[in-house]
């Protein structure tokens, strides 16, 4: 059985390859203008003329896009940070310190913020890449000038609460389990592991190892 699931994993990653070199020759194939990407009957736009560029005096970048096809606004920062920085035995760190930002501050519990979130209909999460770690709020276009506040507040004064700690390791362990009953994570992170030498920050998965967690 053992070595069944290793024979289907290796076709399932040599099938991922064959789809990743296929959707890159579409992309270069039909991409017209430099713009404009096609896959099959759906087509997207990179609407880079459209954005706008401001860098404030601090260093910080801020991209804006108007899209009115929906009522909603986006808000998301980034970092040009992620799991490529973590060193020998703290693999796992960026993405565990991702999931406490939005646990509370001084002034706000992390109920407080899931109310307010209810009270306007927005939603909000993060995610952890090798290179980025991102946090953004989707809320209706006439309610999000009370967000900026709270996200300032969340990406500054994050309390990291021990008990908050001690929960989310929880979760962060049991999503390395769950990873491993999905094919599709597991044959990227054979491929990156196959494709980077070992002392290659893209060698290691983005959600680490439970020895060190």
């Amino acid at each position: 059985m053992e070595l069944f699931v290793k024979y289907k994993l290796l076709i399932g990653v040599l099938v991922l390859i064959g789809i990743c070199a296929s959707i890159a020759f579409l992309m270069y194939w039909k991409r017209g203008s430099g713009k404009s990407f096609a896959f099959g009957r759906r087509q997207f736009h990179v609407p880079t003329d459209g954005v706008k560029k401001v860098v404030l005096e601090n260093g910080m970048t801020l991209l804006m896009y108007r899209n009115t096809s929906q009522p909603k606004v986006v808000m998301q920062i980034g970092y040009n940070i992620g799991s490529y920085i973590e060193a020998e035995g703290e693999r796992g760190l960026a993405h565990l310190l991702e999931h406490m930002i939005f646990k509370g501050t001084q002034k706000m519990s992390e109920s407080d913020l899931d109310d307010i979130a209810r009270k306007y209909g927005a939603s909000y999460n993060a995610f952890t890449s090798m290179d980025t770690t991102a946090y953004y709020f989707e809320v209706d276009k006439n309610n999000w000038q009370p967000f900026l506040g709270i996200f300032s507040d969340c990406m500054q004064n994050a309390r990291f609460d021990e008990q908050h700690l001690n929960s989310e390791l929880k979760a962060v362990l049991q999503e390395l389990k769950m990873n491993k009953d999905q094919y599709w994570n597991m044959m990227y992170q054979k491929i990156c592991s196959a494709l980077f030498p070992s002392n290659h920050p893209y060698h290691t998965p983005i959600i680490g190892y439970k020895e060190d967690l």
